[in-house]
C-alpha cells in the first residue's frame, strides 16, 4: 500500500497504513498454532528444595545463632556489631560460591557464612560484595583460590570483641565461634 497516495475524504488515517476499514471485520490470515498438550502420565520433575548454589535454610539458622550469641533475636552485624534481630541483614559467602561442584560443602557450609549488615547496595554487605580490600584483610570475604590459604574454615574473622578490641576468630563447623587457629598455629 502506497503511503503517499492522499487520503481520501472520510477516510481514516487507521485504514490507508493498515488496510483495514472503519467498521469492518477483522479477520484473522493465519490460523493460531496450538502446541500439543503432554500426555498425563508424564512425570513431573520435582524441583530442588534449595538452591544448589545457595546456603540451606539450617546453615542459616546456624549463622544467625552464632550472630546473636546463642540467641537469634540478638542477632548482630558480625562485622560491626550493629544489632540486626530475627529478620535483618543478609547472610554473605566469605569464599564466593562460584560454580559450586565439589567444595559445595564448604563453600556453602556455616564457616563460609556471615551475618553482615545491610544489603549488597549499603552496610557491611555492600563493603564485602565490593571487594573492600580492609574486609579482605579482616577475613569477611576471601579471593578465590585453592590450599588452605583459600579455605573458610582456617580464615580468621577479624571483629570487635565485647570489650571493643580487634579478636580474630575463626568459625566452626558446628555454628560456633573459636579464637583458638583450627590448624594449631599460634
Amino acid at each position: 500500500m502506497n503511503r503517499n497516495v492522499p487520503l481520501k475524504r472520510g477516510e481514516a488515517r487507521l485504514s490507508r497504513t493498515t488496510g483495514l476499514k472503519q467498521g469492518g471485520e477483522l479477520k484473522r490470515a493465519k490460523p493460531f498454532r496450538s502446541r500439543p498438550r503432554q500426555p498425563a502420565e508424564t512425570p513431573v520433575r520435582p524441583r530442588p528444595s534449595h538452591p544448589e548454589t545457595g546456603f540451606l535454610q539450617a546453615v542459616k539458622l546456624k549463622i544467625r545463632t552464632r550472630a546473636g550469641n546463642g540467641d537469634i533475636d540478638q542477632a548482630a552485624c558480625e562485622n560491626c556489631g550493629r544489632w540486626l534481630g530475627r529478620y535483618g541483614g543478609e547472610i554473605q559467602h566469605r569464599l564466593a560460591r562460584g560454580s559450586g561442584g565439589s567444595r559445595s560443602r564448604v563453600v556453602n557450609g556455616v564457616s563460609n557464612g556471615a551475618l553482615l549488615c545491610g544489603n549488597r547496595y549499603e552496610g557491611c554487605h555492600k563493603k564485602a560484595e565490593d571487594r573492600d580490600d580492609d574486609m579482605r584483610i579482616r577475613g569477611w570475604w576471601i579471593r578465590s583460590g585453592k590450599g588452605p590459604d583459600h579455605d573458610p574454615r582456617f580464615i580468621p574473622v577479624v571483629s570487635r570483641t565485647a570489650d571493643g578490641d580487634l579478636s580474630p576468630r575463626w568459625f566452626t563447623a558446628d555454628g560456633g565461634v573459636t579464637e583458638t587457629d583450627p590448624r594449631g598455629a599460634a
